[in-house]
């Protein structure tokens, strides 16, 4: 065993043989390291990052066409590779406005990785199942190299700041890090990329260490594990045939993981040395059988979820998976043996993700446009001709439609859709915009300040702040972060003010030492925050309080838990502003 792990690491070649066979994917790691170094010292560092992932995928597909040509024996096109490479970066600056969704085109760029080494070429599983798990083996280790040497530099750095009082952090940031991960890492894994001709023979009596390890999780924990979590699958779909109800977002939840890590143990166990096992043989002849009612499931789930608050690109992702796990169970049950290409599972799942980076947020902005207003006139906001009426003509006549239309633009405020907004008001009495962006009082001015996006089905919200910036120039003084759990008999004391501050009933009770002086009604606050499969979506988590003799108050929402049917905040953490005092 010793021995073939020496020998599977030994294929790693010198730095000068990467690069030598990929030149433009090296090129463009070192383009790629030196914008992370850099990146502090960039403007635009949104639009820097986005133009990075698409140097990353360039890398990628530098390296497919390099593994393709030479397994058709011809020229790597270096040329074209440099072209792709830079007409990726141009395209993903520009992803925002284009609305491209990056994260489905960087798993269509994984997916294919393996395909590359029989591009276009005649089947031959085993070739095509070598070739990957060698790849993706490389990747494992390249990934455990870069975790070792976080803690080593992490371990070099805290040394020398507590020994010397030598501080590198800097050094380490911008340099060590960049260099390890942007480039050392990438090198490692393209050493470990196999010659397109090695040979395959061992995977039918005599595996290597890595196959053989393979192997060994796919047929005696992945595939095991899977059959039971299939059990305890049908088991919830027969309470929720009994119940009549869907559970809110558990079901992609349980079916996603499901059908992928299914599919991957299939994979996994394609070699003939792991068809020796009855459990492997099992698993194979019953995965896609068995993958087919959970499809069934996430579809109908997925559906309703659309029906309800129509399309998002999280949405049409799982929708993408539904479509993806059909197709690839339905070929492989019924399409004929010799044409169950195993490249069909990676290959089909790439090009929906390809479709769906180029249309996913197209298509949800039109979506939730037309919901917008289809539910904005039924809920009596437009005219029968679809003009937006006065505000003191508007009365809600559907609180229910209200609501959706509610949700759709937030939707549309938070990914980019106000365009789309302000040609709603066409015709119109006004258009709540100033310098081209939306007025805070858009929903006071459609009267849907007080409509909660709150349906019957959400049971539990949830919101985190992260980076979302706020603004905070009307206060002088800004303190915390403070918690308060309404279940506790607790309450917390403003540092410079002395206010204290208790959690009752869904709202914030502040006093002096005498009086109560103000609320702050969280509750009411969450209400009117827009609803997502993610939990919470807060366009501004700061609450204001007004208080007399021109002192001022307000809490900025860090993390907040909403229990929907007993209408009660569960938690709250938060940052204190002040003014005046």
């Amino acid at each position: 065993m010793k021995a073939s792990l020496k020998r599977w690491i030994g294929r790693v070649p010198d730095v000068s043989d990467v690069i030598a066979r990929f030149p433009v994917a090296v090129g463009i790691m070192v383009v790629f390291t030196i914008c992370v170094a850099c990146i502090d010292l960039l403007d635009n560092t949104e639009y820097v990052g986005r133009m990075m992932m698409g140097l990353v995928i360039g890398a990628y597909s530098a390296m497919m066409i390099t593994v393709a040509r030479e397994a058709r024996g011809k020229s790597r096109l270096i040329p074209l590779q440099i072209a792709f490479a830079a007409f990726l970066a141009i395209i993903f600056w520009f992803s925002k406005e284009l609305r491209l969704n990056l994260l489905m085109a960087l798993g269509a760029t994984l997916a294919l990785l393996g395909n590359a080494v029989l591009w276009r070429k005649a089947r031959n599983d085993l070739h095509v199942w070598d070739f990957t798990h060698k790849i993706w083996t490389g990747g494992g280790f390249a990934a455990l190299g870069c975790a070792l040497y976080a803690f080593g530099i992490i371990a070099i750095t805290q040394a020398l700041k507590s020994l010397f009082g030598i501080n590198i952090e800097q050094l380490a940031e911008h340099v060590l890090f960049p260099v390890g991960f942007g480039l050392l890492a990438p090198l490692f894994w393209l050493g470990t990329i196999p010659p397109v001709d090695e040979p395959y023979d061992d995977l039918v009596d005599k595996p290597g260490f890595v196959s053989k390890a393979v192997g060994f999780l796919g047929t005696w924990i992945l595939a095991p594990l899977t059959l039971i979590y299939a059990a305890i699958l049908v088991a919830y779909a027969a309470k929720i045939i009994l119940e009549g109800s869907l559970p809110k977002g558990e079901i992609a939840q349980l079916t996603t993981p499901f059908l992928l890590i299914g599919s991957l143990t299939w994979l996994a166990l394609e070699p003939p040395f792991t068809q020796k096992f009855s459990l492997a043989k099992l698993f194979r002849k019953l995965w896609w059988p068995v993958s087919l009612p959970a499809t069934v499931m996430l579809a109908i789930a997925i559906g309703v979820r659309v029906q309800e608050y129509g399309l998002t690109e999280e949405r049409l992702a799982l929708i993408l998976v539904v479509f993806w796990a059909f197709s690839v169970a339905l070929w492989l049950i019924f399409g004929p043996k010799a044409k169950r290409d195993i490249r069909l599972i990676p290959g089909i799942g790439a090009g929906l993700l390809i479709a769906g980076a180029i249309t996913a947020g197209w298509l949800s902005l039109h979506n939730q446009t037309n919901r917008a207003k289809h539910f904005m006139k039924a809920a009596g906001i437009t005219s029968e001709t679809g003009v937006i009426k006065p505000r003191s003509e508007i009365t809600i006549t559907d609180e229910a439609a209200a609501a959706k239309a509610k949700g759709a633009l937030r939707y549309l405020e938070g990914h980019r859709g106000w365009p789309a907004i302000e040609r709603m008001f066409v015709g119109a009495d006004d258009v709540p915009t100033e310098n081209g962006k939306p007025k805070q009082q858009l929903y006071e001015r459609l009267a849907l300040q007080d409509i909660s996006t709150f349906t019957a089905r959400e049971q539990f919200l949830h919101y985190n702040r992260t980076e979302q910036a706020y603004d905070i120039s009307a206060y002088d003084l800004s303190e915390g972060i403070y918690w308060l759990h309404p279940d506790m008999d607790m309450d917390v004391t403003s540092e410079r003010t002395g206010l204290i501050l208790k959690m009752q009933d869904g709202a914030i009770f502040i006093s002096d030492s005498e009086k109560e002086i103000g609320t702050i009604d969280v509750i009411t606050w969450v209400k009117r925050q827009a609803v997502t499969d993610m939990g919470l979506d807060v366009e501004d988590p700061v609450i204001p309080l007004q208080l007399g003799g021109g002192q001022r108050l307000a809490i900025v929402v860090q993390d907040v838990s909403y229990q929907v049917k007993e209408d009660k905040i569960e938690s709250l953490s938060f940052q204190l502003l002040t003014a005046g005092f």
